[in-house]
């Protein structure tokens, strides 16, 4: 039989490491999805500024989009996922419904990844029907998910940012 120190504590040191390793993966498997629905006009304003601006981090100029696309992209996945749980929440979140300027959901959805699309379409649909969302959004955003057919006949796209 060895009387090596290590192996007197093994049972112990496993055990902690057991725990460690639990604890990891309970913190980091939490959902980090927000509760939309519980939020005010205001709080989605903020979140959708902040949208806004990872959407334009690096669309300011080609050159800068070029050397920064892959965090572009990973920027756009987030931001799809964000504007899809506040509008499954709350609705199309437009300029008037929030009272909120920097609020232009469709460009969001205009530089989502081909992944969402199906989802998008879905919420899309709804919002529109609902007559939350303008015609023109509506086929805006319906002409990306689509290929970007050049065939785009759009009036009252609601893009403008102050």
């Amino acid at each position: 039989m060895r009387t090596f120190i290590g192996y007197r504590f093994f049972p112990t040191l496993m055990t902690y490491m057991i725990c460690l390793l639990c604890i990891t993966f309970s913190i980091c498997g939490c959902s980090t999805k927000t509760n939309y629905e519980e939020q005010d006009s205001n709080t989605i304003c903020k979140k959708m500024s902040e949208i806004m601006e990872r959407d334009q981090r690096f669309r300011g100029s080609e050159e800068l989009f070029e050397e920064n696309v892959s965090i572009q992209n990973e920027l756009d996945i987030q931001n799809t996922k964000d504007l899809l749980q506040i509008t499954k929440a709350k609705g199309w979140p437009t300029k008037i419904r929030l009272n909120c300027e920097k609020s232009a959901p469709v460009v969001i959805f205009r530089h989502s990844p081909e992944p969402f699309w199906d989802e998008i379409k879905i919420v899309i649909e709804k919002e529109y029907k609902a007559k939350r969302m303008t015609e023109g959004d509506y086929k805006f955003i319906l002409n990306h998910i689509n290929g970007r057919p050049l065939d785009l006949d759009i009036d009252g796209v609601e893009i403008i940012i102050k």
